[in-house]
């Protein structure tokens, strides 16, 4: 994939210099003719060091945020802390944020609690959905930069699918989903893309009326908010982990344990 995007993964337990990174990642949002619809993969590649020892899923990317909807689609952990764990805190600070606030307020958030990793925030790429004053909105960050969309269209955090910028217009967020999963299947076996991108697709629809409704593979657990929930569901075998060889998982387990 291009531009794939690096996600560390810092654990208390384990030295610096033997991090597990993820990597690999797809979310998408798009303006339907029934409300917004926002959809991502599970899955994310596990690297250690400068070697790439498999893939585990399900990672939730999508979440739900007052009556909007935010895909992350970077940085899955900063420091110690997952980032569902930055989001939460924020929400409990910030309960009544718009969707149409919620960049320039989460940073504002993170640079005024947790300045060392502002940084990190800034550049992670993070796809945005709601409604203001009835009109649907698409706001984007990636690499410090901010683009918007409103009224029609659709973002996606890697150009793996193109569509016409009024595709989603005249199709309701179900069909739109399935579209989605399709194209995306094709692209991931075209290039062979089953290492980084895939597991069940997450579906979640912001309605014209303002309310959010999973409409494919709803969470059934709450997100992880530390590392240390990620090694206890490893241990547990909750990730669905495949390792690339013995050695792969050898080396893992060695580094992280």
């Amino acid at each position: 994939m291009r531009n794939p995007l690096i996600v560390a993964l810092c654990f208390l337990t384990i030295n610096s210099t033997a991090q597990p990174k993820t990597h690999g990642s797809f979310t998408i949002a798009a303006i339907c003719i029934d409300g917004i619809l926002i959809e991502s993969d599970t899955r994310s590649e596990c690297s250690v060091g400068r070697d790439t020892v498999g893939y585990y899923d399900t990672v939730q990317k999508v979440f739900v945020v007052n009556n909007f909807g935010v895909a992350n689609s970077g940085l899955a952990s900063v420091g110690s802390d997952f980032f569902y764990h930055y989001l939460k805190e924020f929400m409990e600070t910030n309960p009544t944020c718009k969707a149409v606030d919620f960049l320039n307020n989460f940073l504002v958030f993170i640079k005024g609690r947790y300045p060392v990793y502002f940084d990190d925030f800034l550049n992670n790429p993070v796809i945005v959905a709601g409604y203001d004053k009835g009109t649907p909105y698409i706001l984007e960050t990636k690499h410090g930069k901010f683009n918007t969309v409103k009224g029609a269209g659709y973002k996606e955090s890697d150009s793996l699918i193109n569509f016409s910028n009024d595709f989603f217009s005249t199709r309701t967020c179900k069909d739109a989903a399935e579209i989605i999963e399709t194209g995306l299947k094709d692209f991931v076996s075209k290039f062979h893309l089953e290492h980084s991108i895939g597991g069940p697709l997450m579906a979640l629809m912001i309605t014209k009326d303002n309310k959010p409704a999973w409409i494919k593979n709803a969470p059934i657990n709450s997100p992880r908010e530390t590392t240390r929930d990620f090694m206890e569901d490893y241990k547990a075998g909750k990730l669905n982990f495949h390792f690339f060889s013995r050695e792969s998982k050898l080396e893992f387990e060695n580094k992280v344990k």
